[in-house]
C-alpha cells in the first residue's frame, strides 16, 4: 500500500479511498492554481488541468506562481510547483477546453474568468452521467460564490442556468480592485472542502454559497 504518512492528520476526515477520484480543473489562474495546489496537498492524484494562457506580472499577487514563472505557460509552471510541493503529477493541457472536446468524468471545476467559458463548460457537461459534480467558483476582490451541482439533476440545472448572465452584464470593477491574495486563498479552500464533503458524504456540502469576505458573512442558500 502507498505510504500515506504525510496525510496522517487527515485520514479520518478524507479517507484514502477517495483520493483517486478524477478531478478536472479548467483554468489555472487565481482560483485554479491555488485549488490544484490545495487538492494535491490533500492527497488527490488524478488531476487534469486546462489553460492556454501564459503567466504575467499581474498574476504574482493572487496566483500561486513565482516571479521566475513570468512568461511561461500556466499549466507548465503549475505542474512543476505541484510536483515540488506535493510530489503529485498533474495532467497538464496547454490549450482551451473547446466545444469539440469530450466531457470529463469525475469532478469538474470551472475555474474560468468569463461567463462565456462557464456556459461552454456547462453545455459540454450537462446531462453527462459520468460527471459526478460540476463546480463553478466565482471570485471578485473580497467576495466569492460557489455553485455545486449534479449535472444530471434537471431542477439544479435550471437554477444554475439562471445564474449564467452575459459577460457584458457583469459588474466592471476598477483594475486596482479586482482581486486580493486572501480571497484567492480562501475560496479555493472552500472548493476543496466542498469536494471532500461530496465524496465522504459525512456532512452536507453547499450547493449554492455566497461569501462576503470583506464583511465576514457566508450565506449557504442550498446544501445537500
Amino acid at each position: 500500500m502507498e505510504n500515506l504518512a504525510h496525510l496522517t492528520r487527515q485520514l479520518d476526515i478524507l479517507p484514502p479511498e477517495h483520493l483517486d477520484t478524477p478531478i478536472t480543473v479548467v483554468g489555472a489562474g487565481a482560483i485554479g492554481s491555488m485549488l490544484v495546489w490545495g487538492l494535491a496537498k490533500s492527497g488527490f492524484r488524478q488531476m487534469s488541468v486546462y489553460d492556454f494562457d501564459k503567466i504575467d506580472v499581474e498574476n504574482m499577487s493572487c496566483s500561486l506562481y513565482r516571479p521566475k514563472d513570468i512568461g511561461r505557460p500556466k499549466v507548465d509552471a503549475l505542474a512543476e510547483i505541484v510536483r515540488e510541493f506535493a510530489d503529485v503529477k498533474i495532467y497538464e493541457f496547454n490549450e482551451r477546453f473547446t466545444k469539440n472536446m469530450n466531457p470529463e468524468s469525475g469532478i469538474v471545476v470551472a475555474a474560468v474568468d468569463s461567463m462565456t467559458a462557464r456556459k461552454l463548460l456547462w453545455e459540454i457537461h450537462k446531462n453527462h452521467d459520468k460527471t459526478l459534480l460540476f463546480i463553478d467558483p466565482r471570485m471578485s476582490a473580497e467576495s466569492g460564490s460557489i455553485f455545486a451541482l449534479n449535472p444530471c439533476d434537471p431542477a439544479a440545472a435550471a437554477d444554475y442556468e439562471a445564474t449564467l448572465y452575459k459577460d457584458e452584464d457583469a459588474v466592471q470593477e476598477r483594475c486596482t480592485e479586482k482581486s486580493t491574495t486572501y480571497t484567492s486563498m480562501m475560496l479555493p479552500g472552500q472548493v476543496v472542502n466542498t469536494i471532500k464533503s461530496f465524496l465522504t458524504k459525512r456532512e452536507p456540502y453547499a450547493k449554492v454559497m455566497h461569501w462576503s469576505i470583506r464583511h465576514n458573512d457566508m450565506f449557504v442558500i442550498k446544501s445537500a
